[in-house]
């Protein structure tokens, strides 16, 4: 079963990386201070380098299949 998380504000962004039993520590989030916070997820270890980009806007959402892999897709 695919459980999914909206992600359309840098605070929703914040609010996922809180939510440590959703993404596994899988989630990384870089805030800049002129601009809305970007997310990376993936296990890998450099999860900026391999992980999926997060880039909060409209319709974004994160969906974490069965086996703990993510996709980001934007409706």
């Amino acid at each position: 079963m695919n459980e999914t998380r909206t992600v359309e504000t840098g605070e929703q962004l914040m609010a996922l990386r809180q939510d440590v039993a959703f993404h596994e520590g899988a989630l990384a989030v870089l805030k800049y201070p002129t601009a809305p916070p970007v997310g990376y997820i993936g296990h890998e270890n450099d999860k900026a380098m391999f992980g999926k980009v997060i880039v909060p806007g409209p319709g974004v959402t994160v969906v974490k299949g069965p086996a703990g892999d993510f996709e980001v897709e934007k409706r």
